[in-house]
């Protein structure tokens, strides 16, 4: 079945949206307890990284891709703008037409690097798909294909929500989901050191990407999202953590 229009997916986001408490008008107030909305809340949200197989999965064993969503601190989308063209007009009146677009297709994640850096050398592993010291790839002539060092990311932004069961579509605000994504950037410049500022490390990478991100009101995205989510707990996984300190 085809996808509806863009405007569709857009206009069926919005109209849910719509429905809901909004502050009152002039003056912007949404006090009071009897209010059915919240302002959006940033700083919740979850990174997934599927990296290639031909790198990763053939060559080292682990949980990996734990390590990616478990140190990932900030993210930042790509860009989008459309373009234009100026009419001139008398007397310095003019107009602008939308003549196309221009994708950033680059996003940016932040990672916490700890002790034996392991994100250092999981990002320097991933980028050796084109070797430093010769130049080329040390994958074989019949495997220097895009599958074989592209992969796909999840970022997902939630609720501050569901403290005690695992998270499900109700606490994802927003979901952009990438294809075709490769590090552009081996981070050594994320390990300069200062004997005046000693600092915890942290390292940003920026990745390429194909096409333009899906996200939350593209077809079976939303549920895709769930699906990677739908095994996490904040109970599990960090309440658990405290319970466990009263037998050490």
């Amino acid at each position: 079945m085809a996808s509806s229009s863009i405007f569709k997916r857009f206009a069926d986001q919005i109209n849910v949206a719509t429905d809901a408490d909004k502050p009152s008008r002039l003056s912007r107030y949404i006090g009071g307890h009897g209010r059915k909305n919240h302002p959006h809340v940033s700083g919740y949200w979850q990174f997934f990284l599927l990296p290639p197989e031909a790198i990763f999965s053939d060559n080292i064993s682990g949980k990996y891709e734990d390590w990616w969503n478990a140190t990932a601190e900030g993210f930042t989308p790509p860009t989008r703008n459309l373009n234009k063209a100026d009419v001139p007009g008398q007397g310095g009146l003019g107009s602008s037409w939308i003549t196309g677009q221009t994708l950033n297709r680059t996003f940016s994640v932040t990672f916490r690097e700890y002790r034996d850096l392991v994100i250092y050398n999981l990002f320097c592993l991933w980028t050796s798909v084109i070797d430093p010291y010769t130049g080329v790839s040390p994958l074989s002539g019949d495997k220097w294909l895009g599958e074989s060092y592209k992969g796909e990311a999840f970022a997902i932004l939630t609720r501050p929500t569901n403290a005690n069961e695992t998270l499900t579509s109700n606490d994802i605000e927003e979901v952009y989901y990438f294809t075709g994504v490769w590090p552009e950037n081996q981070p050594d410049d994320a390990l300069a050191s200062d004997i005046s500022g000693p600092n915890l490390t942290q390292i940003t990478m920026n990745f390429s990407f194909d096409g333009w991100p899906l996200t939350k009101k593209d077809d079976n995205v939303l549920q895709a999202a769930e699906e990677k989510i739908k095994d996490k707990s904040y109970l599990e996984s960090t309440y658990n953590r405290f319970v466990e300190n009263l037998s050490t």
